[in-house]
């Protein structure tokens, strides 16, 4: 999993834009997608705008700093709890939905992505659902000149974004998972001049400067797997596996909700 350093994105929150950060066209689609629920749904990570997707609303995150920092409070119709995502301490069957944002980015491609579909299937009911909004790199891979272009030239409308750009470009030359440190040192080759940049983008220095210190590590990775190799590895768990558009936000089309279905 992933070692990214959770107390910095907790104390960020409030000032992360789409496509980190899910707006109101992503919890509409996904609302979309669940259609008449009953019973329990589990929810892996504890983003406050799924809190009250469902009811029964089970979260659950590995980081303790996570669900205090983030998660808006436990009532009777959802809670929050510790757990690795991997190993749940859930009886099989236990839920009969299971929601996520960006959860899949999280582990390494594919050897912890398949345990991650392993366990959710094993603790899901039978033909229950998996509605997950994912982050996954387009089939051709944009240039470096081609992403600095639209960069200089105003197209990319917030920092988010192009973080999230440079790891998906970078992502099928290192399997999918991309060190931190590499989405780092690929921006400051891009981008040198950082006052060029500002000039050209308005970007606020504090929020590109923090970029230094939040991808500093070279353990720390975001995976960004395509669409098919998502598909490819959960098939074995699960079934009627699609991509459903998640709204008309900056990068929508490359964040769309995996939804399937436990066989």
């Amino acid at each position: 999993m992933s070692g990214f350093e959770f107390a910095k994105l907790i104390q960020a929150w409030s000032l992360i834009t789409p496509p980190l950060r899910p707006n109101q066209e992503v919890v509409a689609a996904i609302k979309q997608c669940i259609g008449q629920h009953d019973g329990r749904a589990l929810l892996l990570g504890v983003t406050p705008e799924f809190a009250d997707l469902a009811t029964g609303i089970v979260a659950t995150d590995i980081n303790l700093s996570m669900v205090r920092g983030l998660w808006p409070g436990d009532t009777g119709s959802r809670i929050a709890v510790v757990s690795d995502w991997r190993r749940m301490a859930f009886a099989p069957g236990s839920f009969s939905l299971c929601l996520g944002d960006g959860s899949f980015t999280l582990m390494r491609f594919p050897d912890e992505l398949r345990l991650l579909f392993e366990e959710i299937a094993r603790v899901l009911r039978g033909n229950a659902r998996v509605v997950c909004r994912v982050f996954a790199c387009p089939d051709i891979a944009e240039s470096r000149a081609e992403l600095r272009d639209a960069t200089m030239a105003g197209r990319i409308k917030s920092f988010d974004t192009l973080k999230w750009r440079l790891g998906m470009m970078l992502a099928p030359g290192c399997g999918f998972n991309v060190p931190l440190r590499d989405i780092l040192d690929t921006f400051n080759a891009m981008f040198p001049d950082r006052d060029e940049l500002l000039r050209a983008t308005g970007w606020d220095r504090g929020r590109v400067d923090a970029l230094d210190a939040n991808y500093a590590s070279e353990n720390s990775f975001f995976s960004y797997a395509s669409r098919q190799r998502l598909a490819d590895v959960a098939s074995t768990v699960f079934t009627n596996i699609r991509f459903v558009p998640s709204g008309t936000y900056e990068l929508a089309e490359c964040c769309p909700l995996m939804v399937m279905e436990r066989r």
